[in-house]
């Protein structure tokens, strides 16, 4: 009789903590992230960006330089976090210069924007689409 009842909250305590680990290792945007799909470039027609993807899962800003061309932005970082959101920020002073919640799937990306001193709260609160295009297209 003591065995049964040392086993059972030993056993209690195993399917809580496998519970534990399965819920948190969970992620419902794996596979849907920019990030997740090397050599693409996800571009945003307004404001004219893009987020490049290469082969090693590397992102890379490219902004419009008021002429139409894109340029790459070294001194910025744009990242995904493992929840919904992005964030763009100063390499220098970490300065987080852009961000938002994001709706993602496997062929473009939608950014609820939350705060944009990037381009002088001109997108704060509005909706971004970006479209995936494969490297090679």
């Amino acid at each position: 009789m003591d065995s049964i009842l040392h086993r059972k909250p030993v056993r209690l305590v195993y399917i809580i903590a496998s519970i534990v680990i399965l819920l948190s290792g969970c992620d419902v945007n794996a596979w849907k992230r920019p990030g997740d799909y090397p050599d693409t470039t996800w571009y945003c027609e307004k404001p004219h960006m893009a987020i490049c993807v290469d082969g090693e899962q590397n992102l890379t800003l490219l902004i419009d330089d008021n002429d139409g061309k894109l340029i790459e932005r070294s001194d910025l970082t744009v990242d995904f976090d493992f929840g919904d959101r992005i964030e763009i920020w100063t390499a220098a002073t970490f300065e987080t210069l852009f961000s938002g919640r994001c709706q993602f799937s496997p062929n473009y990306f939608t950014v609820y924007v939350e705060n944009d001193t990037l381009f002088n709260r001109e997108y704060q609160s509005k909706k971004l689409t970006f479209k995936r295009q494969s490297g090679d297209g």
